[in-house]
């Protein structure tokens, strides 16, 4: 495949000539103006391709004269959704007069974690209300002698007041994560109302400080880094210092303890003399 791929480039290089080359280019061109390539939007409209290049004037908004892909919009949501990262990006923001769009998203994220929040606490109200109505069951048709009681096992009716007596008051049905799905599958998409303001303010800070953030962030770690140094070096010479007094208190200790033991030594032979004059062994020349 190569080779024909290789044949076929110096064919059209080589040996056609050149103004039929010319006149190949020419006809592409005009081809390409006749009938553009034509692409899909997300509203399902075709469109001409060359009409989604935006205008690359100066007049133009930063965030319309390059394409950002999803990935890189996500990237900068992980930063806002790290404490440390965001208050980073805030302060930049302040410096560049756009920090009400990084309240905005903050606003959003927070919109969309409260929402899951709030289904995921109202199962526990829909709990109360399926226990209450279950007891009512109960009562009507299973407990005994209840009005309309019904013909079933005592084991069966002693495992379903077992199960009543377990459900705990106030507990949730669903985790926060079953909420999320049942939000995203909702047909009126109330947690992506602010979605196309939320996209474009996003693409808009990325084209705008995502740059400037990285190196702001590199700089802070740097610092971050010197100042940790600076505590280790500092807590490595307090170490080094006590470790030097504790070096010297037991030298000095050390020292008083051969001193203590060298007088003991001296002083013991005179206590033997004197000891020895009392039982008479020792006789003055």
């Amino acid at each position: 495949m190569f080779c024909f791929r290789l044949m076929i480039n110096r064919v059209s290089k080589y040996w056609l000539p050149e103004i039929v080359q010319k006149h190949i280019s020419k006809g592409y061109a005009l081809y390409k103006t006749i009938w553009p390539t034509t692409v899909t939007t997300t509203n399902g409209n075709s469109r001409n391709s060359n009409s989604l290049n935006f205008d690359q004037s100066g007049d133009a908004p930063i965030y319309q004269q390059k394409s950002v892909q999803l990935g890189d919009t996500n990237e900068l949501i992980l930063a806002i959704e790290d404490p440390s990262r965001l208050k980073i990006l805030r302060n930049l923001a302040v410096k560049n007069h756009l920090v009400e769009n990084v309240d905005f998203i903050c606003g959003v994220l927070k919109f969309k974690e409260e929402a899951e929040t709030l289904i995921m606490d109202s199962s526990s109200v829909a709990s109360d209300e399926m226990k209450t109505q279950a007891m009512a069951m109960w009562y009507q048709y299973l407990q005994i002698n209840s009005p309309d009681e019904v013909n079933v096992s005592s084991t069966a009716r002693e495992m379903l007041k077992s199960q009543l007596d377990q459900w705990a008051p106030n507990a949730k049905v669903i985790s926060k994560l079953v909420a999320r799905k049942c939000l995203e599958t909702d047909g009126d998409h109330r947690t992506a109302i602010f979605e196309v303001a939320f996209r474009e303010i996003l693409t808009m800070l990325y084209q705008n400080l995502w740059t400037k953030f990285r190196v702001e962030e590199a700089q802070a770690l740097t610092l971050e880094d010197e100042d940790n140094d600076g505590v280790m070096f500092v807590f490595k010479k307090e170490k080094r210092q006590k470790s030097v007094d504790c070096k010297d208190r037991k030298v000095v200790q050390d020292r008083k303890d051969s001193e203590k033991e060298s007088r003991s030594t001296v002083l013991q032979p005179i206590s033997e003399i004197n000891s020895g004059k009392d039982d008479g062994s020792y006789t003055p020349l």
